[in-house]
C-alpha cells in the first residue's frame, strides 16, 4: 500500500470522525432524503447496503424506507479468507458483530451478485471522477465486478477530494456519490 494512500486514509478518516454530532445528524437526514429521491434506488428491487461503523454515514433510515417499500435489503458478510458476500437483512434478522466491529446478518440467505440493483457503499474519500478510497481491505473492489448494480458511494461532503485520488486497475469507481449536498453522478 502506498504512503499516499495511507496518508489520504488518515486525512479523510479524521475529517469524517471530527464532524460534530449536530452536523452529522443533519447530514444523515439530508442524505436519507436525497437517497429517497434517487431514481435508481426508487426502482430497485434488491439493495446492498451496510451497517455504519467508524463514523460512516448512517443509512438506517434508508434501509427502513426500503423495507416499507418491499425492497429486499442485504448487508455484507466478510469471510475468514477476505471474501465478501451480501446476505438478506430484515428487521427480524439475527445479527452478529464481526472481527472488525461491524454488524452482519447471521443465519441468512446469500443474495446472488447478479440480482442486486444498487450497492450503497461506504467510503473514506471520493473525487469528481467517481474514484473512491475505501478502508484498504479491497472487499468492495473484489465484490463489485461481480454485480451489474448501480454503485452509489455514501459520504459526507467533507470526504470530497479536490485532487484525483490514486486508483489502480482493480479499483472500482462509483456511478454516483450521495452527500448531504445531493447526488453527484459520474459518466463511466
Amino acid at each position: 500500500m502506498s504512503d499516499r494512500r495511507i496518508s489520504l486514509r488518515r486525512e479523510f478518516s479524521d475529517r469524517r470522525r471530527n464532524l460534530d454530532d449536530q452536523t452529522r445528524q443533519a447530514a444523515n437526514e439530508s442524505i436519507a432524503t436525497h437517497l429517497a429521491h434517487w431514481a435508481p434506488l426508487q426502482s430497485a428491487r434488491v439493495v446492498a447496503a451496510y451497517a455504519a461503523s467508524n463514523a460512516e454515514v448512517d443509512v438506517t433510515t434508508t434501509i427502513e424506507q426500503l423495507w416499507r417499500n418491499s425492497v429486499q435489503v442485504a448487508l455484507p458478510v466478510v469471510g475468514a479468507n477476505g471474501e465478501m458476500a451480501f446476505f438478506a437483512f430484515t428487521a427480524d434478522s439475527d445479527v452478529q458483530i464481526n472481527r472488525f466491529g461491524i454488524t452482519e446478518p447471521r443465519n441468512s440467505i446469500e443474495i446472488p451478485p447478479a440480482s442486486i440493483d444498487v450497492v450503497l457503499t461506504p467510503l473514506l474519500a471520493f473525487d469528481k471522477w467517481g474514484n473512491r478510497l475505501g478502508m484498504g481491505g479491497g472487499y468492495y473492489d473484489r465484490y463489485l465486478p461481480e454485480t451489474r448494480a448501480h454503485i452509489l458511494g455514501v459520504a459526507f461532503a467533507c470526504q470530497y477530494s479536490a485532487a484525483e485520488l490514486p486508483n489502480e486497475d482493480w479499483d472500482v469507481r462509483c456511478n454516483a456519490v450521495v452527500t448531504e449536498n445531493g447526488v453527484l453522478e459520474f459518466a463511466l
